[in-house]
């Protein structure tokens, strides 16, 4: 493991990121905490002449936002408190995510929620008749297995030409696109695979009862995503808002 005092904190900020993008256990989760709270701890120094150059002993003073400019300081405090928050530890990400202006963020149940995997039937639950309808829903082995495949040979690799041709990128994001159809021009054109996709949505039973007014559906929104889970995804109201603080 390289040392981090053989980085700047530039660089460890940037390694940490890297490092968290392709984290696939808990110890590179552990590096990734380390780096940036060092680099969020560190201090730059710079080495001034006592009366600009008298030849007296140089003083050593502290600068900037630990050794970050303002903009990589806050970047770097945002991506440690995301960090805290999603490992159970909101209440220690609330003093950093105030010192640089946040007065509000997602809750815990958002940022940091259970693994289904280790639920078990004897954990209480909430009687689900008093819950209120979630505003979505999932269908089971909707996609056939033929269905899936065509859909991972397109979409899966991050070289296909899906991504490739949309100039894809992870970090920085690169700008949101969108496919929009109208359903006249499925119908009249067909579409072929997505097309059949959508009518099969359009027609399924599940979506159906859970959504009744599916049928007077004009248009579909077809997009896609391929990131790692560390990168998330803008919350945002509409396309508009994408890039807004």
């Amino acid at each position: 493991m390289t040392e981090v005092k053989e980085r700047t904190p530039l660089e460890a900020v940037q390694k940490a990121r890297e490092i968290w993008l392709n984290a696939i256990k808990q110890s590179d989760l552990d590096e990734v905490e380390r780096l940036y709270r060092w680099a969020l701890s560190s201090k730059k120094i710079i080495e001034t002449d006592d009366d600009g150059g008298s030849g007296r002993p140089k003083k050593k003073a502290k600068q900037g936002h630990c050794g970050l400019d303002r903009s990589d300081y806050i970047n770097a405090s945002e991506k440690f408190a995301l960090l805290l928050c999603q490992s159970g530890r909101c209440k220690k990400a609330k003093k950093g995510l105030a010192s640089i202006g946040f007065t509000c963020r997602l809750a815990k149940r958002v940022l940091d929620y259970p693994d289904g995997s280790k639920e078990s039937d004897d954990s209480p639950k909430a009687d689900h008749k008093q819950q209120k309808a979630p505003p979505c829903t999932i269908v089971d082995n909707f996609l056939s297995q033929a269905e899936l495949e065509r859909l991972q040979s397109v979409f899966e690799s991050t070289t296909s030409n899906y991504w490739t041709s949309h100039n894809y990128a992870v970090e920085p994001p690169s700008p949101y696109f969108s496919y929009v159809l109208s359903l006249e021009q499925i119908e009249t054109n067909g579409f072929g695979f997505i097309g059949e996709l959508i009518q099969k949505v359009l027609h399924c039973p599940q979506l159906a009862e859970k959504f009744p007014k599916l049928p007077n559906t004009r248009y579909v929104e077809m997009w896609a995503h391929n990131r790692p889970h560390a990168s998330g995804h803008q919350l945002h109201f509409d396309s508009d808002d994408e890039g807004r603080g």
